[in-house]
């Protein structure tokens, strides 16, 4: 790939990818790149992409511009993308159910799923736009953009039952509910597996000493 430096998780943590928004360059996290498949990594990059395209630091419009860089490039591209965004650790508020709701919005336009059209309108939207957002903000900066959004705050008003609807109705087939059940303390998840091992140093800690 052109444009792209690849570093370590000393420069980004546990985040996959991020892009600078003065030249576009993406830099993509080595320590945990191969966690990914190729169509998550796809969706990744687009998503980068998609800030730099569009000049834009909204997490939900770089989100909808990945959706339909890799839509139908897979079987199964709409909840791919869901289940992507939940992997990268983005499992509660409005940036997921966003997504959701543009992954129905293709299904009805393109395919005419009325099921799709249904779950829509128990989300309340009535009336659907054909237009999505060109995100033409007018700043070209030095700053970057994360593929999971940090540091900005994550909202989760009024979106828990909708997050945890979409866990069980695309998580499921891949595993993902398995691999990340556990707790959320503030922007952080904590999985039961680390929870566990932690618990069990302490353990082994206090009866050396």
């Amino acid at each position: 790939m052109k444009n792209v430096r690849y570093v370590t998780a000393r420069e980004l943590g546990n985040c996959p990818a991020s892009v600078r928004m003065d030249n576009g360059l993406i830099e993509i996290n080595a320590d945990v790149w191969d966690r990914y498949s190729d169509f998550e990594k796809s969706f990744i990059i687009e998503h980068e992409i998609g800030h730099f395209t569009l000049q834009t630091d909204n997490e939900t419009e770089a989100d909808i511009y990945a959706l339909h860089r890799v839509y139908k490039t897979v079987p199964g591209s709409l909840k791919k993308s869901l289940q992507t965004l939940y992997k990268i650790g983005v499992i509660t508020g409005d940036r997921l159910e966003n997504l959701y709701k543009e992954a129905l919005r293709l299904d009805v336009l393109d395919n005419g799923n009325i099921k799709a059209k249904n779950e829509l309108k128990n989300l309340g939207v009535n009336k659907m736009n054909t237009k999505r957002s060109t995100g033409n903000s007018p700043f070209v900066n030095m700053r970057s953009n994360r593929a999971d959004g940090a540091p900005a705050a994550t909202t989760t008003t009024g979106t828990q039952s909708i997050a945890q609807a979409m866990r069980d109705r695309f998580m499921t087939e891949s595993g993902l509910n398995n691999k990340r059940t556990g707790i959320v303390v503030g922007e952080h998840f904590l999985s039961y597996e680390v929870i566990l091992l932690a618990v069990m140093l302490v353990i082994t800690l206090t009866r050396k000493s």
